[in-house]
Parts: structure tokens; sequence; C-alpha cells
């Protein structure tokens, strides 16, 4: 900062660079930058609390410490404008000279101090007051952005809760959370699953914005941080049409994505397991684009008596009581078992709590249920049991014993599920394909087991599956759901698998 005057003489040119500057991202660090060499000043920009937010000159540490003397010194001048009390002041600091003025005199907001060694130029308040009104104008418009991103993200946490009470079938709580947003959830829906191969959600979200405008809701997977879910209403078939169209063109390189069938609200979480499956199909495919070929989901099938053997099954758990006032109640432990068997070991921030968390939950239900949750067998059969008593049915019908898993699964409907589930790898290589699926299951679908039953390397074993995965059209290796409905299709054909948790 010289002593020297310099030249604070202001044109038209001045003032359109000024203008442009001011709307680049960094336009507040450049208007600090032209005034500093403009005056030969010191200028800092601090926040309404005092705090220093950009400076120039930016020099070394020594600089800093010359700029928090000067602060210092100045202390009572820059508190009696950033209280509002002055909308300028000035101050004499010995060899320096200070100005202080407010960004925003009409609310609190941050606060200009200049300070140049000896005295200002004649005109230079008039040209600092100029600077002040552009970085008033930049500091708006980060404010509005800032403000916008966190009610952006505010809706996008909204949204995301609104879909896990989707997902655990709480429709009346869903609806409400929804007309709290001023939205309407649609009564029928399709769910697509986008996946960004570079990782850039956000930039897939945007792209994904454009094409769905208000058609849609675009929500961050919980689950999975690659992932984008697409929740889309289905009540009118043109425009449900037009929109899988749309997201059909924009799928690429980048962008790969799976499209579940119309389901009705209730069903949003079959929706998503449709769209995942869809997703793995996708992956191969040269359009990038996939949706899912139909076929009825299990439970579906299963009548009252599926119903009465599932609260059965999971009595235990429904029935148990908080042994403290923290601990979880029988509706979060049925919440955690269900997004656990659902999405492992991304459970916990589906569910937004930490890891720990869900360990010890987890623990619990073991013992509540008496059961190995590592067990595969045991996980698919829970997990039947909580999809089925997401299904709204009446019971009042069935008297007498308890029926068990397999007298549920012994009908011709059931029997046609399988068949149809078996079909793709049976019309292919069924020996090589049953052999290995029977294999990778029994080993509880961990791959070095597989491969060491099998007599072949593990990335050997991970080829076979994913060929199996291909032939289904299903997702083997990245969730667990179709491994539950093969497992049961496995069972249903040859009646070898003992009942881990009837």
């Amino acid at each position: 900062m010289g002593g020297a005057m310099a030249d604070v003489q202001f044109d038209q040119r001045d003032l359109r660079m000024l203008l442009r500057e001011a709307t680049r991202p960094d336009g507040t660090r450049m208007l600090l930058r032209w005034l500093a060499e403009r005056l030969g000043v010191r200028a800092l920009l601090l926040n309404r609390f005092g705090e220093l937010v950009a400076s120039y000159p930016e020099g070394p540490e020594p600089e800093t410490a010359r700029e928090q003397d000067l602060l210092a010194e100045a202390a009572d001048t820059i508190a009696s404008v950033l209280s509002q009390r002055f909308h300028a002041a000035a101050h004499d600091a010995g060899t320096h000279s200070v100005r202080v003025l407010a960004v925003d005199a009409e609310q609190l907001g941050p606060v200009l101090v200049v300070a140049r060694r000896g005295a200002f130029p004649d005109d230079a308040n008039a040209l600092i007051a100029d600077v002040v009104r552009l970085l008033r104008l930049r500091w708006r418009a980060d404010e509005a952005d800032r403000r916008r991103a966190e009610l952006e993200r505010a809706e996008s946490l909204n949204r995301e809760a609104i879909l896990h009470m989707l997902m655990v079938g709480q429709l009346d709580g869903a609806r409400r959370a929804a007309g709290a947003l001023g939205q309407r959830l649609p009564d029928v829906l399709r769910v697509y699953l986008i996946e960004c191969a570079g990782g850039d959600r956000a930039e897939a979200a945007r792209r994904c914005s454009l094409v769905c405008g208000d058609r849609a809701w675009i929500i961050p997977c919980p689950a999975y941080h690659d992932q984008i879910i697409v929740l889309a209403s289905a009540s009118d078939a043109g425009t449900l049409e037009s929109l899988d169209d749309e997201l059909h063109e924009i799928a690429d390189g980048a962008l790969c994505i799976g499209a579940g069938e119309v389901v009705p609200l209730r069903d949003t979480a079959a929706g998503y397991r449709q769209a995942f499956h869809a997703l793995a199909v996708a992956r191969s495919n040269p359009t990038r684009f996939a949706l899912f070929s139909p076929r009825a989901e299990l439970d579906a099938l299963l009548g009252v008596e599926g119903v009465v053997w599932a609260r059965a099954v999971l009595a235990p758990l429904l029935d148990s009581t908080s042994e403290r006032g923290q601990d979880p109640d029988s509706g979060e432990l049925l919440a955690t078992l269900h997004s656990w068997l659902s999405f492992y070991g991304r459970a916990a921030a589906q569910l937004k709590v930490h890891r720990n968390t869900v360990a010890t939950r987890l623990r619990r239900i073991e013992r509540t249920l008496s059961c190995d949750l590592t067990e595969l067998e045991t996980q698919a059969v829970l997990h039947l049991a909580v999809r089925l008593l997401d299904r709204p049915r009446r019971t009042a019908a069935v008297r007498g014993a308890v029926p068990d898993l397999d007298s549920v699964l012994d009908t011709d409907p059931v029997r046609q599920w399988a068949a149809a589930v078996l079909a793709p790898i049976l019309d292919k290589d069924p020996r090589l394909f049953l052999d290995t699926l029977r294999t990778w299951l029994v080993n509880n679908a961990r791959l070095d087991g597989t491969a060491a039953a099998l007599g072949v390397s593990v990335p050997g074993a991970r080829k076979r599956l994913l060929r199996i995965e291909e032939a289904l059209g299903r997702s083997l290796l990245n969730g667990p759901s179709a491994r539950y409905d093969l497992l049961f299709a496995l069972r249903i054909r040859q009646r070898g698998w003992t009942d881990a948790a009837s």
C-alpha cells in the first residue's frame, strides 16, 4: 500500500469492466483486487460476524498478521458499522487511514474495510462507494444462490424421507409429508434407476431434471452414491411414454438407466426392485436403457395362508418390547431388518443411522428370532415374510394350525412362477448354469467359497455369474432380492432345501 496518490479517474470502460467482473463467480475477489490496485490500498471484506471473508492483496503470513493488527486497531469503528449504528465510518490508525462501509445498508451483512498508508485521494470516497454498490449486487446474488442451494437440499432430504416411507409401506405418512411440501403423490408410478458411470451424480441429476421437469421426482439414492431414483407419475400413459423416450435418448456412456413397470404407489418398493434389475440389463445393453421384463412377484402369489405364515415367523419380533426407553421398538427393528435384507451394508445410509446402530439392531433381531442372518436361506425366508406383511390382505379366513413354508409354496401359480424364473438359464446351458447357481447359493453367495467348490478361480466364478445375470435379466452380484427368488425357485424345483426359519 504505497503512499503516492493513485489515479482515481473513473470512466465508462471502467464501469463496463467492473460490471463484467461482478458477474463472475469470483466477482467479489476481482472487485477487491481492482479497488486495491486502483487506489493503492488493502481491501478486506468481513462477514456480519466480523470474520475475514476475502482480501486483496493476498500476502504471505506477515501480511496476514498486519491485517489482523489493522482490524484490531479499527475494531470499534468496524463494530459500529457491523451493528448498523452507522452505514459508513472512518478511522485514523496512525500511519493508516481506514474507511469502513456497509455493503448492504438495508440488512445485516458484510462490511468493506479499506486501509491506505497516508491519506486517501480526494475522489476516493466516490469510487469506493461505486465498488460497494457492485459488491452489494454480488453479495445478494451469492446469498440467493446459497439460499436456493439450502432449499434444494432441504427438499431433496424431504423427498428422500418420503421415498423411505414409501419403501417401507407407510403410505399415509408419505402422503402427509408430500402434502406439506405442496405436492401430491400419484396413485400409480414408474420407478427409474439412473447410474452415472463417471460418479458425477450432481451433473446426472441436472440432466435428468432438464428432461423430467415437473413430471417426476428426482431423488439421490441414499444407498448407492452413483445412482439417482426417479419417481414418475404414470397417471397419463401418453406423458409417461414421452418421458420413457426422452430418458432413453439421454442414456449414453455416462448414464445407464433401468425402468420398472407401472405399479401402484403402495408397491413403490417392488418398482424399485424392478428398476434395479433392469439397470443390470442396461449396463450390457448397447442403448444403455432397459425396461424391466415383467414377471409376477412371489409374495403376490401367496394367499392369506402366506400372511398367516409370515406373521408366525416374525411374531417374536412384532411382539417384542423395548427394554429401555432409548431402545428401538418392534417397528424400528422391522424397518431395519427390511432395509438390511434389501441393501445389506448400505442399510445404514438408507436408514440415516450409524452402521454400528444397524449392527446392534441386527444382533438383537437374531436373538429375538433365534436365527443366523449370515445364512442366505434365512435372509430369503425373512425377506419373503416382511414383504408379505407389507401387502394388505384379509386374514380372518384362516383357522387352525399355522401353515409351514412348503405348504404355502405348494400351489400351481407358485410352481409356474418358479419355472418362469429358471426358464432363461434352463434354455441356455442348464447343467453349467444350474450347478454354478446352486453352488453359489449354498455358499451364501460368497464368490471365494463358490470358486473353491467349483474348482475354478474367483474371476472365473464371477464370469459365470455374470452370464447367468445376463440370461436372467436380474442383478445377482449387486443386490440380494434376485438371490432370494432364485433360492425359492430352486427349492420349489427340487425340494432339497431345509427350512431355516419356518
